[in-house]
């Protein structure tokens, strides 16, 4: 049941990058993000069986900190993408600097605590 919009995903971009074949444009580019659960340590079969599989399906993500990006808070997260090899991708990335002071504690609610990475 949670991996219903997985699936509708993967019809979706079979389903477009087949209409740009027929029109005869090249292949549709796509860039897909999710969490990094094949770090999932709670649930075992999500963390080896599911990340199998939607890797068979879409290849090898690059694995990237949110905070590369711009975002205030270190999330690992997963993008698989037709665009550029994954290892590419995170080599540009790493390249990348990131914004001094975007501190994820700025923006929490008054009494709330940014926990630690662990």
């Amino acid at each position: 049941k949670r991996s219903s919009s997985y699936y509708k995903l993967v019809d979706m971009l079979r389903w477009l990058q087949a209409a740009a074949r027929e029109a005869g444009n090249p292949a549709v580019g796509y860039v897909v993000e999710n969490t990094a659960f094949q770090f999932n340590w709670k649930h075992p079969h999500v963390s080896k069986r599911d990340f199998e599989l939607v890797n068979f399906t879409m290849g090898q993500p690059a694995t990237i900190d949110a905070a590369k990006f711009g975002s205030r808070a270190h999330r690992l997260r997963n993008f698989w993408t037709n665009l550029v090899e994954p290892q590419k991708l995170v080599a540009a990335v790493e390249r990348a600097v990131r914004p001094e002071g975007r501190l994820v504690q700025d923006i929490l609610e008054a009494g709330r605590e940014e926990l630690p990475v662990s």
